[in-house]
């Protein structure tokens, strides 16, 4: 062991300094589009909202998720992530439900742009085929929300 404590020589310090600032990177990403896009987006809509309380509901259990996440990444709670992605899903399912009739991609619908973010840090650390499944379920949700806005799909 060398005296900075690091054990394994300059390459592990850059590569450590490297993973540590993708996690502050992704960390910072998620919460400044959740503070600054978000919340402006369920203040200007909110008496549009179909539930305007369920939206302000669904972005503080974002916040919650995003914070226990974000402790999980440095060691302060151990978590299993699939709770999370649940409530992550969970609130993507809610949001579609409740955005004004029209407004199914505007930024009203926060969380559906937003998921992405909040499962990567959720699922840092993981495979990318756990992501790469929360975002097939994202879209899955938006063609379900699509083809109820739209009273389902006409044929002709």
């Amino acid at each position: 062991m060398r005296a900075d404590g690091n054990g394994g020589g300059p390459g592990v310090t850059v590569a450590t300094t490297v993973e540590r600032g993708g996690r502050l990177a992704a960390i910072g990403i998620a919460f400044g589009w959740h503070l600054v896009m978000n919340l402006s987006a369920i203040v200007a809509d909110w008496p549009d909202f179909r539930v305007p309380w369920a939206a302000g509901v669904g972005w503080l259990l974002y916040t919650v998720v995003g914070v226990i996440a974000a402790l999980r990444l440095y060691g302060r709670v151990r978590v299993p992530t699939t709770p999370l992605i649940a409530v992550l899903l969970l609130v993507d399912v809610l949001t579609f439900a409740i955005v004004p009739e029209g407004d199914i991609f505007a930024a009203s619908n926060w969380a559906w742009g937003t998921i992405g973010w909040f499962a990567v840090i959720v699922l840092w650390g993981r495979r990318v085929g756990a992501l790469v499944a929360v975002m097939a379920a994202n879209a899955v949700i938006a063609f379900v929300g699509v083809l109820v806005d739209n009273g389902g799909l006409a044929v002709d």
